[in-house]
């Protein structure tokens, strides 16, 4: 869970810190530290895991889900499935506890910035772009592996780290982060195209829908990288073929990587300007005696005459 996520979520500070006050500061062996943000599940906090000694993201469920026994059993369900997923580019899921009435999530706190912070700061270098996508398909296909889609894939479900990882935040959560069903493996990877696109672009993939359903790309986008534009127009649907698992998407990326490397290292490098070196001041001297003696010579032999 990114500390930056509030950005993208309804922060309701004040209702958030009298929440915080009202639960003393502590759920189990969590001590709350601050509100962070909040989303369609609830409340969410920074804190202090005392039993593991870990900085954590609390999320507290709101009562009309924790109140109502459908969701209810279909959230404890769902988190403890997520809770055996085990991924470097996907932010862990702790446990689901309960403590004094309050269902809450106990989730891992990812430090960075969430990628529609990045993007706005200009497109992403195309290599670094095609790295975290690549990364993110990874996440994707341990998830699908394990029947869990994400369902709201985007750039503000990403986050950067400071060491250059790509990390998911909320999947499978999305049918309570964002009230919509989830959706299919295959919608991940739609939305995974456009979220390329907009990493290399800078700019969101043009409205409407492409032969496939997926949103289309602008007609004055600038020019992919090569391999990369037909990668693009599978995955948003553009093209006949879709990519059948998320695993084949991550090795194409790579591959495209790897392209993109060897056509690097084979350019030509620029031919250095010759600079004719500066001669030393004693050779100028030299010359300069050579010069005198042979008109000194020249002289004589005329003189001599």
């Amino acid at each position: 869970m990114s500390r930056s996520f509030s950005n993208s979520w309804t922060t309701r500070s004040s209702w958030c810190r009298a929440r915080w006050r009202s639960l003393l500061e502590t759920l189990g062996h969590y001590r709350l530290l601050e509100p962070i943000g909040s989303d369609r599940l609830g409340e969410a906090f920074r804190a202090r895991d005392t039993l593991h000694g870990r900085t954590v993201a609390v999320r507290l469920v709101g009562a009309h889900i924790a109140g109502d026994a459908d969701q209810r059993a279909h959230l404890v369900a769902t988190a403890r499935a997520l809770s055996a997923l085990s991924h470097p580019s996907i932010a862990g899921l702790y446990e689901v506890a309960e403590d004094a009435g309050q269902l809450f999530l106990a989730c891992e706190f990812v430090a960075g910035e969430t990628l529609r912070q990045v993007i706005a700061g200009g497109a992403l270098h195309p290599r670094r772009a095609i790295a975290c996508a690549a990364q993110v398909a990874d996440a994707l296909a341990e998830a699908h592996a394990q029947g869990i889609v994400h369902g709201a894939l985007g750039p503000d479900q990403i986050v950067l780290t400071p060491k250059g990882t790509a990390k998911l935040l909320d999947v499978g959560l999305s049918r309570w982060t964002t009230g919509g069903e989830p959706g299919t493996a295959e919608d991940d990877l739609r939305t995974l195209g456009a979220t390329l696109l907009e990493m290399i672009t800078g700019k969101p993939a043009a409205p409407g829908h492409g032969p496939g359903g997926g949103p289309r790309t602008a007609r004055n986008q600038p020019a992919l990288p090569g391999g990369l534009e037909r990668v693009v127009a599978r995955l948003m649907g553009q093209e006949p073929a879709r990519y059948e698992s998320a695993a084949v998407l991550a090795a194409e990326l790579r591959a495209v990587v790897t392209t993109l490397d060897a056509k690097s290292a084979a350019m030509p490098l620029a031919p250095a300007p010759t600079v004719s070196e500066p001669r030393p001041p004693g050779v100028w001297l030299l010359i300069a005696l050579i010069v005198s003696v042979a008109i000194a010579l020249a002289g004589w032999a005329i003189w001599r005459r």
